[in-house]
């Protein structure tokens, strides 16, 4: 059997890393909201999506939808007929944007300030547990939302 139809092994940390930086620190400073490749097989993407209590209940699935779309764009994943999202609330924030400082602070005091408090709460937040909240499946191209299933049993396996 040859190996040429599996895809090429993928570095998940690398191209997580990759996409944080570049599409979903948007999501983690404006939504609350990130998202993790945990793994990627011969015909699908896993991805762990966190969202903070910024997110709304009724956005969570439209917000995860969105986040999964600008996955596609890796070329590593366009082998990829399906995506499972595992989507868990988190206590703590995914990103932060630093507020301008006063015309009375330096900009660096500011910035050192700023960076304390989110060190100190997302120290706390983190002792907290992760709450799952579901898991989705949805067959590749996704055009709208409803292309995401909800799971019902955790013991579901991709074809």
């Amino acid at each position: 059997m040859s190996d040429s139809l599996s895809p090429s092994p993928v570095d998940l940390a690398e191209l997580s890393s990759r996409h944080a930086s570049g599409v979903d620190k948007y999501f983690r400073m404006h939504s609350g909201a990130s998202s993790d490749l945990e793994e990627i097989t011969e015909t699908s993407f896993t991805l762990r999506i966190e969202v903070s209590d910024r997110v709304r209940p009724e956005n969570r699935e439209g917000l995860s939808f969105s986040m999964t779309k600008t996955w596609l764009r890796h070329p590593e994943l366009a082998h990829c007929q399906w995506v499972r999202l595992r989507l868990y609330h988190s206590p703590s924030p995914q990103g932060f944007l630093m507020p301008h400082p006063d015309p009375e602070t330096t900009a660096k005091e500011a910035f050192r300030r700023g960076i304390m408090r989110m060190f100190e709460r997302l120290k706390e937040a983190n002792k907290l547990p992760k709450t799952f909240l579901g898991e989705y499946i949805g067959e590749l191209p996704l055009d709208k939302p409803g292309d995401l299933h909800r799971l019902e049993s955790q013991s579901l396996h991709l074809k």
